[in-house]
């Protein structure tokens, strides 16, 4: 909790018994020089001062500065107003500070602040307006409630202050801090180099503890570029912006990045302790951009109060800590989401990279229409509680998910297919293949995208032993082979608005089929079968294969007209034949199927086999 001022106390007493100066418009603050020139034994010149000589100096009524001023005390607003326009300079030595109190306020419109030790607004201080102003150097390293520009529990009173267009620059302890102060609007503000987190204020000490919450908190176009942590913190959770209790808080189209730290440190953070009131830090958050040494966002909260987080970009999220049923991440973009907790949901955007962590409450995690590449389950901790993954529309595929140290218990679900569980691991992409001699060849075409399925739109089945057509195959190689900048001039007559066409137009660019009609070749027949010789020739031209072995590896294609291709192919080590063990024959003139065809373009390509049933 911020200090009480050490002076606070004697003021009330030594106002009983000193005269207090009429409200007047005051001659500026000028250096100690100058002051001393007219007879002010504080160096201060201004009506409506009372000489404190302890304490500091006090406005009571209208103080208007102008010029440089150094101050030689500390300057107390006590129910008065300070006033200074354009050019103005305040100058704390590194000493001093401004104190405004019992509703005074500042009106300040291109001021320089310096080497204050602090700009403090105490409990009760008036609706303040400072605009197009900056507070270099200021705050005091170390010292608890001596920030460069603080509200110190003014609850209402503050309503209607105004901050634009304010810069603090080099702030030696956080920079904005409105502490249970109500009713602020922040608006162009910039933190440059700040030491701590540089837009913060107290959170609550208990679950029942409400009076550090600070209300109606509005945020818009700030800037946070620098934050490093204060002399001897290691700058664990350290952040730009810490969402902090209270009611009616809203940021928008903030940016915070070069945040320094270690482990959790975020440009944005909802802490633990601020939502100890249950629901007490519900922040509209849209628009924000932000990056850390650690993440973009870091959540560790426990709540069922609606948190929309709308369109973020930067660095990763790390969402926890067990159970947020009220968090909606609506568009992010961002290259992972470390997923600690459950009941949150993820619709549209990119998040990358999922990673499953652990959990101490059951349920679900759950990702809708949004892009993910990739999601990886260690979630076998010593909390109690499995996790049930939900993908929905997100291009991930059961092969895209990698199992580590995983609670029983724990589920995968992509489009509706269960994809595996804590307890009997990784179930494959498609479910007719489990016991396919070809499986592990279909999972490895299947996790480089050269198959999507046989039975769109929900393609949760390979069709392993169906015959793979000439249409098809185009397909296959040119995902396979990456013709996808060869040309896809209509070089048939037979497919136009068939489902193969550019695939076909394509692989014939590259030179891997001619055709189906010699010496013509117009046509392209994407309708028929492929035969196993076909195959060959085509993979041979693909591979640009030119070794045959010395050629007459099969004892059945001494009369095919791919004898050649069959050798190449086979010398290469991408068949072994058709008959094993003895393998002498190469069956040219059957059909090839989609589980052949598999392991055809796997060993082309050096893929390895995916074994689902081990996460390989």
């Amino acid at each position: 909790m911020s200090r009480i001022p050490r002076f606070v106390s004697r003021i009330l007493v030594i106002a009983l018994l000193l005269p207090i100066a009429a409200a007047t418009t005051s001659p500026p603050l000028n250096d100690v020089a100058s002051a001393a020139e007219a007879g002010h034994e504080h160096g201060l010149v201004a009506a409506g001062l009372t000489a404190l000589p302890i304490q500091g100096q006090v406005v009571t009524g209208t103080l208007t500065l102008t010029g440089t001023n150094k101050l030689t005390e500390d300057l107390i607003v006590d129910g008065g107003i300070l006033k200074a326009g354009a050019g103005v300079v305040i100058d704390g030595g590194g000493q001093f500070q401004i104190m405004v109190m019992n509703e005074g306020k500042l009106d300040w419109n291109g001021v320089t602040a310096k080497n204050l030790t602090r700009i403090m607004f105490h409990m009760g201080a008036g609706a303040s307006e400072i605009r197009n102003t900056e507070v270099i150097n200021s705050g005091t390293t170390g010292e608890l409630g001596f920030y460069p520009l603080h509200w110190h529990f003014n609850r209402g009173s503050t309503e209607g202050t105004i901050v634009e267009n304010v810069t603090v620059r080099g702030g030696k302890n956080h920079a904005f801090v409105p502490h249970a102060s109500h009713g602020i609007t922040f608006r162009n503000i910039k933190a440059f180099n700040t030491v701590d987190d540089a837009f913060w204020w107290d959170p609550p000490e208990n679950e029942d503890d409400t009076s550090n919450n600070s209300n109606d908190i509005k945020i818009y176009n700030a800037l946070i570029d620098g934050v490093t942590p204060k002399p001897g913190d290691d700058g664990l959770q350290l952040t730009a912006f810490q969402l902090g209790a209270g009611d009616g808080n809203e940021i928008h189209d903030s940016v915070a990045k070069n945040v320094g730290g270690r482990k959790n440190c975020a440009a944005f953070h909802w802490p633990e302790d601020a939502n100890h009131n249950f629901g007490g830090n519900e922040w509209v958050f849209e628009n924000n951009i932000g990056t850390s040494e650690c993440h973009g966002i870091f959540v560790w909260q426990n709540d069922g109060g609606d948190h929309i987080i709308r369109n973020f970009k930067g660095g990763g999220i790390s969402h926890g800590a067990y159970d947020t049923p009220g968090y909606r991440y609506i568009n992010p973009d961002v290259p992972y989401f470390e997923a600690h907790a459950v009941g949150f949901v993820v619709r549209g955007g990119s998040v990358g990279r999922v990673i499953g962590a652990s959990g101490r409450f059951e349920g679900n995690a759950t990702f809708v229409d949004t892009e993910v590449t990739s999601l990886r389950i260690n979630n076998n901790t010593d909390k109690p509680a499995p996790v049930h993954y939900i993908f929905e529309n997100t291009g991930l595929r059961c092969s895209d998910v990698t199992w580590g140290d995983v609670k029983p218990g724990t589920t995968v679900r992509i489009d509706g297919r269960l994809c595996g569980s804590g307890s009997q691991g990784p179930i494959g992409t498609f479910s007719d293949d489990d016991g396919s001699l070809f499986e592990g060849a279909i999972e490895a075409i299947a996790a480089k995208g050269i198959t999507q399925g046989c039975n769109p739109p929900a393609n949760d089945r390979f069709c392993p032993n169906d015959e793979v057509t000439r249409g098809q195959m185009a397909v296959f190689l040119a995902r396979a082979f990456n013709y996808n900048s060869a040309s896809t001039r209509d070089r048939f007559a037979d497919d136009d608005g068939e489902f193969y066409e550019n695939a076909a137009n394509k692989i014939r660019a590259a030179g891997v089929s001619e055709g189906c009609n010699p010496p013509d070749n117009d046509e392209f027949c994407g309708e028929e079968s492929v035969t196993r010789g076909q195959m060959a020739a085509f993979i041979v031209r693909a591979k640009g294969l030119t070794n045959d072995g010395e050629g007459d590896l099969f004892d059945d294609d001494d009369t095919s007209v791919f004898e050649s291709a069959i050798d190449r192919l086979g010398t290469a080590g991408i068949t072994a034949g058709c008959n094993p063990p003895d393998n002498d024959e190469f069956c040219p003139n059957d059909h090839v199927t989609r589980g052949q065809m598999a392991a055809f373009l796997a060993r082309a390509l050096g893929l390895k086999p995916i074994s689902p049933s081990s996460g390989d």
